[in-house]
């Protein structure tokens, strides 16, 4: 799973998943929610705001793969057409150009990640059994110092390796 390359075109997990040679699918359900306290801090809102939350279970050639609870400020996408991540013009294109159609540049994603066992509710979806590990990213997208989404990605352990590619700027002399 590669990390660290962010793009305009289209979905990171659709891009490394065809460049393993595999066909990515997911499912997707989106409802509108409040801000959690946690939740609240991560996005850097009041909490109780209201949030967009998508549900993903994302596939390669059909096996589950990895899941996802993304959240993205109403504050930053209510009344746009980007508003449902996996609905209208821009459905599966990704976090960058979503926020790029609606004018916001997302200029850096913050991972954190950390390992752990299995969670009851994730075992099945992902077709592993309790007492397996995961890997638990803990993503956010900003525009500048605006957190636009943040999510909660979830994929077993024994299946992926974290390859992290990082752009070093140009020394000044």
């Amino acid at each position: 799973m590669a990390r660290g390359r962010y793009h305009a075109a289209g979905s990171p997990f659709a891009a490394e998943s065809r460049a393993r040679g595999v066909e990515p699918s997911w499912s997707c359900d989106s409802q509108k929610t409040y801000a959690t306290a946690a939740l609240a801090l991560r996005l850097g809102i009041p909490e109780g705001d209201p949030v967009m939350q998508s549900q993903y279970v994302f596939r390669a050639d059909g096996e589950p793969t990895q899941l996802s609870i993304s959240w993205e400020p109403m504050a930053v996408t209510g009344g746009t057409a980007v508003v449902l991540p996996e609905n209208g013009p821009l459905a599966g294109s990704g976090v960058v150009a979503r926020m790029s159609a609606i004018d916001i540049a997302v200029t850096r994603v913050t991972e954190d990640v950390s390992a752990r066992p299995v969670l009851e509710i994730e075992a099945e979806p992902l077709g592993i059994p309790l007492g397996s590990t995961v890997l638990a990213i803990e993503r956010t997208h900003w525009a500048g110092e605006l957190a636009v989404e943040t999510a909660d990605i979830v994929l077993a352990a024994d299946r992926f390796r974290l390859s992290y590619e990082i752009d070093i700027p140009p020394v000044q002399a």
